[in-house]
């Protein structure tokens, strides 16, 4: 099978705030794991460490390299929403990923990720490069109760608003 675009596929790098996340999970509830999936682009010791210093490694599942396409809706369909703790980001490859499969995301707002997330509907923004904050939105996300329905309905509107057939419109209107 062909290599996805290298956009579509989750890459963990500096500037994503991985650390934070890992952070987070000291005041985060003790049910809650994570899932990081993707190829590392920097020494992964430098989280290892962090995860055995923290005590949390039996929260925290790691796929550690390349993620074919096929494998995307089996980690989707685990996860009941995307983190992107990101320290500085333009936009994410990843957020398109996660429209198509319905998932809630809480993300840093950094960049166009603001216009991404509908804040309390689709997923919750937060400051970035804030552990407690990060920590903070993933309690309250997990600790509320979210109609799956309703978030479908949501990003409905955000596959329509960001379609070819509403771009056109918009041009020719223009």
């Amino acid at each position: 099978a062909p290599r996805p675009h290298p956009g579509s596929t989750p890459r963990i790098r500096p500037y994503k705030g991985l650390d934070v996340l890992l952070e987070s999970l000291k005041q985060v509830d003790k049910n809650t794991h994570i899932l990081i999936a993707g190829e590392c682009y920097e020494n992964w010791v430098k989280y290892s460490d962090i995860i055995e210093s923290m005590g949390i490694s039996d929260r925290v599942h790691v796929i550690s390299r390349f993620v074919d396409e096929a494998e995307l809706p089996a980690i989707f369909g685990a996860s009941d929403f995307l983190v992107l703790p990101y320290k500085k980001a333009s936009q994410s490859g990843v957020v398109a990923t996660a429209i198509h499969y319905n998932t809630p995301i809480i993300a840093s707002n950094v960049g166009d990720l603001e216009n991404s997330v509908n804040d309390g509907r689709t997923g919750l923004l937060v400051e970035p490069n804030n552990a407690q904050a990060l920590a903070q939105a993933i309690n309250t996300w997990t600790e509320s109760t979210r109609d799956p329905e309703a978030i479908c309905k949501e990003y409905d509107f955000v596959r329509e608003e960001r379609s070819w057939k509403t771009f056109a419109q918009r041009i020719v209107t223009l």
